[in-house]
């Protein structure tokens, strides 16, 4: 069956056909190259918008999942109008909720509240290369503080200044 006539089958758009196919909808090329039109089959078709609906996840059945029955438990030959209206509802229900994260995504980048990955491994970059600076002067500081004082008084003097260099280190704004 081409395109069109899966469309008006299924009662979906070419848009929303476009979309299943980008998830995994099963066709086949009639011909070669990339513009060769598509086939489907209708039974595999409904049976991938089973298991897309079932499993939650647009065009990704689970893992190793075995093919769907009907809903109803009965035979499956081929679902009724009712059941696959069903199907198809629910699937694009699930594109309408990743299209809704998706603008909620762009609204927050576009309000500053998103902030690109590579500014934000820069910034920390930064802070550790401070906190591993600040880490390794302690020897030459406390080097001389150090002589004569018993075990336990070192002890809790590198404790204290290991302390106090993290302890400035969680005060400290993230320039971004």
């Amino acid at each position: 069956m081409k395109a069109a006539e899966l469309c008006a089958t299924l009662g979906v758009s070419r848009r929303t056909l476009t979309t299943y196919l980008a998830a995994g909808c099963p066709h086949e090329r009639r011909g070669a190259g990339p513009r060769a039109p598509l086939v489907f089959d209708l039974a595999k078709v409904k049976g991938w918008i089973r298991s897309t609906a079932r499993s939650g996840d647009v065009g990704r059945p689970p893992e190793g999942a075995e093919p769907l029955g009907r809903p109803s438990g009965r035979a499956d030959e081929e679902l009724d109008a009712a059941d696959l209206a069903e199907e198809i509802r629910r699937v694009n229900l699930a594109i309408k909720e990743l299209e809704k994260k998706k603008r909620e995504r762009i609204e927050a980048e576009a309000l500053g509240e998103l902030v690109p990955y590579e500014d934000v491994k820069r910034a920390w970059g930064a802070q550790v290369e401070v906190v591993k600076t600040r880490l390794r002067s302690l020897p030459s500081l406390l080097s001389q503080r150090m002589e004569g004082m018993s075990y336990d008084e070192r002890h809790d003097l590198l404790e204290r200044e290991f302390r106090r260099v993290l302890e400035s280190f969680a005060r400290e704004e993230l320039a971004l």
